[in-house]
């Protein structure tokens, strides 16, 4: 994994290992630079001798990759996994520079992303550490 290149180029993303695979989640792209919003939310699935696709290209036959609207491009977020399921958290943009504060959960089994609740959950906050 070490030799993948990311494309396009991105800073401020958040990384994950899950299933023998390194994920990739939002940042800043130099692409979308001249973009009104330079921020993605893709979610990158990078495996060794494959490199890095789209996750929505990677959903088993009869699935679709359907994020919720409120999983909205960003940078400085934190992206986790628990060996099933991949979790973003936090994360800012020009719309929200003081951060989100929202929890997203990703299963790649089924392509499926979820909010969930946000009850319990800091205030909203962007670089910033955590563990699960």
């Amino acid at each position: 994994l070490s030799e993948m290149m990311l494309d396009p180029p991105r800073f401020g993303h958040a990384t994950a290992e899950l299933g023998g695979a390194l994920w990739v989640f939002g940042g800043y792209t130099s692409a979308a630079a001249a973009a009104v919003t330079p921020f993605t939310r893709q979610l990158l699935k990078c495996t060794p001798g494959v490199g890095c696709v789209d996750a929505a290209t990677t959903c088993p036959p009869g699935f679709a990759y359907d994020p919720p609207a409120s999983l909205t491009p960003r940078y400085l977020s934190s992206l986790h996994a628990d060996g099933e399921f991949l979790y973003v958290y936090g994360g800012a943009s020009i719309e929200r520079p003081d951060g989100f504060a929202g929890v997203h959960k990703f299963e790649p089994a089924s392509c499926a992303w979820r909010e969930l609740s946000s009850a319990g959950v800091p205030q909203g906050r962007y670089e910033h550490a955590s563990v699960v």
